[in-house]
Protein backbone atom coordinates (compact mmCIF):
# COMPACT_ATOMS: atom_id res chain seq x y z
CA UNK A 1 0.00 0.00 0.00
CA UNK A 2 0.97 2.88 -1.17
CA UNK A 3 0.48 6.45 1.56
CA UNK A 4 1.45 10.27 1.16
CA UNK A 5 1.14 11.86 4.58
CA UNK A 6 0.23 15.56 3.53
CA UNK A 7 -0.96 17.49 0.56
CA UNK A 8 -2.38 21.25 0.40
CA UNK A 9 -4.69 20.16 -2.85
CA UNK A 10 -7.78 20.44 -0.81
CA UNK A 11 -7.30 23.86 0.07
CA UNK A 12 -7.32 24.69 -3.46
CA UNK A 13 -11.49 24.44 -3.58
CA UNK A 14 -11.69 28.16 -1.95
CA UNK A 15 -10.81 28.59 -6.09
CA UNK A 16 -11.40 25.67 -8.20
CA UNK A 17 -14.89 23.80 -8.81
CA UNK A 18 -13.36 20.25 -8.43
CA UNK A 19 -9.84 18.11 -7.73
CA UNK A 20 -10.65 15.41 -10.14
CA UNK A 21 -8.38 16.86 -12.85
CA UNK A 22 -5.76 19.48 -12.36
CA UNK A 23 -3.03 19.53 -14.84
CA UNK A 24 -1.41 22.28 -13.23
CA UNK A 25 -1.40 21.09 -9.73
CA UNK A 26 1.11 18.35 -8.55
CA UNK A 27 -1.44 16.07 -8.13
CA UNK A 28 -5.31 15.25 -8.60
CA UNK A 29 -8.09 12.20 -7.91
CA UNK A 30 -7.09 10.78 -11.84
CA UNK A 31 -3.03 11.29 -10.65
CA UNK A 32 -3.30 9.62 -7.69
CA UNK A 33 -5.14 6.58 -9.10
CA UNK A 34 -2.33 3.39 -9.55
CA UNK A 35 0.21 6.01 -7.24
CA UNK A 36 -0.67 6.06 -4.11
CA UNK A 37 -3.65 4.36 -2.19
CA UNK A 38 -4.09 6.49 0.93
CA UNK A 39 -3.30 10.08 0.54
CA UNK A 40 -3.46 12.68 3.62
CA UNK A 41 -5.60 15.77 2.68
CA UNK A 42 -4.72 18.86 5.05
CA UNK A 43 -6.58 21.51 5.56
CA UNK A 44 -4.94 24.90 5.86
CA UNK A 45 -5.65 28.36 6.81
CA UNK A 46 -2.94 31.07 7.79
CA UNK A 47 -4.28 32.48 10.89
CA UNK A 48 -2.01 35.49 10.29
CA UNK A 49 -4.20 36.59 7.35
CA UNK A 50 -7.55 35.14 8.32
CA UNK A 51 -7.37 35.60 12.41
CA UNK A 52 -11.03 35.88 12.81
CA UNK A 53 -12.04 33.15 9.74
CA UNK A 54 -9.79 30.36 10.41
CA UNK A 55 -12.76 27.81 11.44
CA UNK A 56 -15.26 28.91 9.04
CA UNK A 57 -12.91 29.00 6.07
CA UNK A 58 -11.69 25.78 7.25
CA UNK A 59 -15.49 24.20 7.44
CA UNK A 60 -16.05 25.89 3.46
CA UNK A 61 -12.40 23.59 2.30
CA UNK A 62 -13.86 20.57 4.70
CA UNK A 63 -17.42 20.97 3.36
CA UNK A 64 -16.75 21.54 -0.47
CA UNK A 65 -14.28 18.59 -0.16
CA UNK A 66 -16.73 16.31 1.21
CA UNK A 67 -19.18 17.09 -1.97
CA UNK A 68 -16.11 16.64 -4.21
CA UNK A 69 -15.43 13.25 -3.25
CA UNK A 70 -18.97 12.30 -2.99
CA UNK A 71 -19.63 13.56 -6.54
CA UNK A 72 -16.53 11.60 -7.58
CA UNK A 73 -16.72 8.92 -5.63
CA UNK A 74 -15.60 6.62 -8.54
CA UNK A 75 -12.23 7.73 -7.78
CA UNK A 76 -12.02 8.76 -4.47
CA UNK A 77 -13.61 8.30 -1.04
CA UNK A 78 -12.54 9.64 2.80
CA UNK A 79 -10.85 7.27 4.97
CA UNK A 80 -12.79 7.20 8.16
CA UNK A 81 -12.66 3.64 9.96
CA UNK A 82 -9.78 0.81 10.17
CA UNK A 83 -11.79 -1.41 8.18
CA UNK A 84 -11.31 0.92 5.33
CA UNK A 85 -7.38 -0.09 5.03
CA UNK A 86 -7.61 -3.53 3.54
CA UNK A 87 -10.60 -2.84 1.47
CA UNK A 88 -9.99 -2.37 -2.33
CA UNK A 89 -12.00 0.49 -4.18
CA UNK A 90 -10.92 4.09 -5.12
CA UNK A 91 -7.87 6.11 -3.07
CA UNK A 92 -9.03 6.71 0.30
CA UNK A 93 -8.73 10.36 1.49
CA UNK A 94 -7.51 11.12 5.31
CA UNK A 95 -8.75 14.08 6.08
CA UNK A 96 -6.18 16.58 8.55
CA UNK A 97 -5.80 19.78 9.33
CA UNK A 98 -2.79 21.67 9.79
CA UNK A 99 -3.02 24.14 12.54
CA UNK A 100 -5.06 23.66 15.73
CA UNK A 101 -6.14 27.36 15.41
CA UNK A 102 -9.28 25.81 14.33
CA UNK A 103 -10.36 24.62 17.43
CA UNK A 104 -10.81 28.16 18.90
CA UNK A 105 -9.96 26.99 22.14
CA UNK A 106 -12.61 24.62 22.57
CA UNK A 107 -12.36 20.80 22.74
CA UNK A 108 -15.84 20.13 21.55
CA UNK A 109 -15.06 21.61 18.29
CA UNK A 110 -12.47 18.60 17.62
CA UNK A 111 -15.16 15.92 18.60
CA UNK A 112 -17.37 17.80 15.92
CA UNK A 113 -14.38 17.67 13.55
CA UNK A 114 -14.27 14.08 14.11
CA UNK A 115 -17.52 13.57 13.33
CA UNK A 116 -17.33 15.38 9.97
CA UNK A 117 -14.85 13.02 8.83
CA UNK A 118 -11.51 14.94 10.29
CA UNK A 119 -8.69 12.16 11.44
CA UNK A 120 -5.41 13.62 12.17
CA UNK A 121 -4.69 17.12 13.18
CA UNK A 122 -1.38 19.21 13.26
CA UNK A 123 -0.81 20.58 16.47
CA UNK A 124 0.42 23.84 15.15
CA UNK A 125 1.73 25.44 11.80
CA UNK A 126 4.72 27.60 12.10
CA UNK A 127 3.52 29.73 14.93
CA UNK A 128 2.68 29.88 18.68
CA UNK A 129 -1.21 29.25 19.18
CA UNK A 130 -3.52 27.55 21.63
CA UNK A 131 -1.77 24.39 21.89
CA UNK A 132 1.56 25.17 21.68
CA UNK A 133 4.31 26.77 20.46
CA UNK A 134 5.09 26.23 16.47
CA UNK A 135 8.79 25.67 14.63
CA UNK A 136 9.54 28.98 14.41
CA UNK A 137 9.69 29.73 18.17
CA UNK A 138 13.09 29.61 19.61
CA UNK A 139 11.50 28.17 22.47
CA UNK A 140 8.22 27.09 24.03
CA UNK A 141 6.50 24.12 24.96
CA UNK A 142 2.92 22.50 24.45
CA UNK A 143 -0.10 24.18 26.71
CA UNK A 144 -2.40 21.99 28.71
CA UNK A 145 -4.66 22.61 26.62
CA UNK A 146 -2.42 21.14 23.66
CA UNK A 147 -1.87 17.74 26.38
CA UNK A 148 -5.92 18.07 26.99
CA UNK A 149 -6.11 17.63 22.29
CA UNK A 150 -3.67 14.60 22.24
CA UNK A 151 -5.56 12.99 25.05
CA UNK A 152 -8.73 13.39 23.04
CA UNK A 153 -7.41 12.65 19.67
CA UNK A 154 -6.24 9.67 21.49
CA UNK A 155 -9.54 8.74 22.62
CA UNK A 156 -10.97 9.76 19.54
CA UNK A 157 -9.05 8.20 16.76
CA UNK A 158 -7.66 10.83 15.34
CA UNK A 159 -3.29 11.05 14.13
CA UNK A 160 -1.43 13.38 15.99
CA UNK A 161 1.13 15.42 14.16
CA UNK A 162 4.11 17.18 15.34
CA UNK A 163 5.45 18.33 11.70
CA UNK A 164 4.99 21.73 12.70
CA UNK A 165 6.36 22.18 16.63
CA UNK A 166 8.88 23.75 18.16
CA UNK A 167 11.69 21.73 19.44
CA UNK A 168 10.09 21.31 23.05
CA UNK A 169 6.53 20.85 22.01
CA UNK A 170 7.52 17.65 19.58
CA UNK A 171 9.25 15.99 23.02
CA UNK A 172 6.01 16.90 24.91
CA UNK A 173 4.06 14.98 21.82
CA UNK A 174 6.06 11.64 22.35
CA UNK A 175 5.42 12.19 26.17
CA UNK A 176 1.84 12.69 26.26
CA UNK A 177 0.28 10.58 23.04
CA UNK A 178 -0.53 7.14 24.48
CA UNK A 179 -0.74 6.09 20.92
CA UNK A 180 2.09 6.30 17.69
CA UNK A 181 2.61 10.19 16.54
CA UNK A 182 3.75 11.08 13.49
CA UNK A 183 5.46 13.76 11.81
CA UNK A 184 3.90 14.36 8.59
CA UNK A 185 6.20 16.24 6.55
CA UNK A 186 9.75 17.00 7.38
CA UNK A 187 12.94 16.09 6.39
CA UNK A 188 16.46 15.54 8.17
CA UNK A 189 18.56 18.45 9.78
CA UNK A 190 21.90 16.06 9.99
CA UNK A 191 21.90 16.77 6.09
CA UNK A 192 19.71 20.39 6.14
CA UNK A 193 19.86 22.45 9.00
CA UNK A 194 16.05 23.66 8.38
CA UNK A 195 13.97 24.74 11.07
CA UNK A 196 11.34 22.19 9.80
CA UNK A 197 13.83 18.97 10.36
CA UNK A 198 14.26 16.52 12.77
CA UNK A 199 17.71 16.14 14.32
CA UNK A 200 19.05 13.06 14.81
CA UNK A 201 17.41 12.72 18.40
CA UNK A 202 14.14 13.27 17.85
CA UNK A 203 14.70 10.76 14.75
CA UNK A 204 15.51 8.36 16.80
CA UNK A 205 13.08 8.99 19.80
CA UNK A 206 10.13 9.21 17.27
CA UNK A 207 10.98 5.63 15.72
CA UNK A 208 11.09 4.46 19.78
CA UNK A 209 7.67 5.74 20.43
CA UNK A 210 6.48 3.51 17.08
CA UNK A 211 5.95 6.67 15.25
CA UNK A 212 6.77 7.72 11.58
CA UNK A 213 8.12 10.60 9.96
CA UNK A 214 6.98 11.44 6.54
CA UNK A 215 10.21 12.38 4.55
CA UNK A 216 8.73 16.03 2.10
CA UNK A 217 9.63 16.93 -1.63
CA UNK A 218 10.05 20.51 0.28
CA UNK A 219 13.07 21.98 -2.12
CA UNK A 220 13.54 24.00 0.84
CA UNK A 221 13.78 20.89 3.32
CA UNK A 222 16.20 19.05 1.68
CA UNK A 223 19.64 20.85 0.01
CA UNK A 224 20.34 24.39 -1.10
CA UNK A 225 19.95 23.64 -5.12
CA UNK A 226 17.51 20.23 -4.45
CA UNK A 227 17.14 17.56 -6.77
CA UNK A 228 15.03 14.33 -6.99
CA UNK A 229 17.94 12.94 -5.51
CA UNK A 230 18.15 14.45 -2.43
CA UNK A 231 14.62 13.02 -1.41
CA UNK A 232 16.41 9.74 -1.52
CA UNK A 233 19.61 11.11 0.53
CA UNK A 234 17.01 12.26 2.90
CA UNK A 235 15.02 9.13 3.06
CA UNK A 236 18.34 7.05 3.37
CA UNK A 237 19.22 8.86 6.57
CA UNK A 238 16.33 8.96 7.69
CA UNK A 239 16.39 5.50 8.10
CA UNK A 240 19.71 5.12 9.27
CA UNK A 241 18.69 7.50 12.31
CA UNK A 242 15.23 6.80 13.17
CA UNK A 243 15.03 2.58 11.63
CA UNK A 244 13.62 0.87 8.73
CA UNK A 245 10.21 0.94 10.31
CA UNK A 246 10.05 4.69 10.72
CA UNK A 247 10.47 6.70 7.85
CA UNK A 248 7.51 7.06 5.12
CA UNK A 249 6.73 9.89 2.65
CA UNK A 250 4.89 13.08 3.79
CA UNK A 251 5.44 14.76 -0.25
CA UNK A 252 3.67 17.93 0.72
CA UNK A 253 2.73 18.29 -2.74
CA UNK A 254 0.69 21.16 -3.87
CA UNK A 255 2.06 22.65 -0.67
CA UNK A 256 5.97 23.72 -1.65
CA UNK A 257 8.42 24.27 -4.72
CA UNK A 258 9.95 21.38 -5.70
CA UNK A 259 13.15 20.16 -6.32
CA UNK A 260 14.96 20.18 -9.74
CA UNK A 261 13.51 17.02 -12.36
CA UNK A 262 10.35 16.29 -9.69
CA UNK A 263 6.52 16.87 -10.84
CA UNK A 264 4.67 15.50 -8.43
CA UNK A 265 2.83 12.28 -7.91
CA UNK A 266 3.98 11.05 -10.65
CA UNK A 267 7.40 10.45 -9.25
CA UNK A 268 5.97 7.83 -6.90
CA UNK A 269 7.26 5.15 -9.24
CA UNK A 270 10.58 6.67 -9.87
CA UNK A 271 11.39 6.76 -5.85
CA UNK A 272 10.34 3.18 -4.90
CA UNK A 273 13.03 2.89 -8.13
CA UNK A 274 15.25 4.73 -6.83
CA UNK A 275 15.13 3.33 -3.09
CA UNK A 276 15.58 -0.58 -4.92
CA UNK A 277 19.30 1.01 -6.94
CA UNK A 278 20.24 1.86 -3.40
CA UNK A 279 19.93 -1.59 -2.51
CA UNK A 280 16.86 -1.51 -0.77
CA UNK A 281 14.74 -4.77 -1.02
CA UNK A 282 10.93 -5.08 -1.82
CA UNK A 283 9.97 -5.37 1.79
CA UNK A 284 12.08 -2.39 3.00
CA UNK A 285 10.63 -0.14 -0.23
CA UNK A 286 7.29 -1.27 0.56
CA UNK A 287 7.38 0.04 4.58
CA UNK A 288 9.13 3.20 3.13
CA UNK A 289 6.43 3.58 0.30
CA UNK A 290 3.38 3.04 2.73
CA UNK A 291 3.60 0.28 5.31
CA UNK A 292 4.93 2.33 7.79
CA UNK A 293 2.21 4.94 8.11
CA UNK A 294 -0.47 1.76 7.45
CA UNK A 295 1.23 0.57 10.73
CA UNK A 296 0.38 3.96 12.60
CA UNK A 297 -3.12 4.32 10.61
CA UNK A 298 -3.95 0.79 12.03
CA UNK A 299 -2.71 1.81 15.56
CA UNK A 300 -5.26 5.19 15.18
CA UNK A 301 -8.00 5.05 13.44
CA UNK A 302 -11.41 3.96 14.88
CA UNK A 303 -13.06 0.41 14.32
CA UNK A 304 -16.99 1.36 12.96
CA UNK A 305 -17.75 -0.62 16.17
CA UNK A 306 -15.80 1.37 18.36
CA UNK A 307 -18.08 3.77 20.64
CA UNK A 308 -15.85 6.73 21.63
CA UNK A 309 -17.98 9.02 22.64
Amino acid sequence: MRIDAHCDTAVKLLELPTLRQIPQGHLDYCRLRGRVDVQFFAIFIDAREFSQEVLPRAMTVLERFLVDMQNNSDLIEPLLWREQLSAQGPVKALIAAEGGELLQGRPEILRLLFRLGLRSLGLTWNYANALGAGAAAEDGDLTPFGCEVIAEMNKLGMVADGAHLAEKSFWSLLRESSKPPIVSHTACAGLWPHRRNLNDGQLKALGERGGVAGIAFARSFLAERAAFDDIVRHIDYGVKKAGIEHIGIGADLDGTDLPLDTSGVEDWPKLAAALSRLGYGDDAVDKIMGGNFLRVLRDNLPSRSDNVF
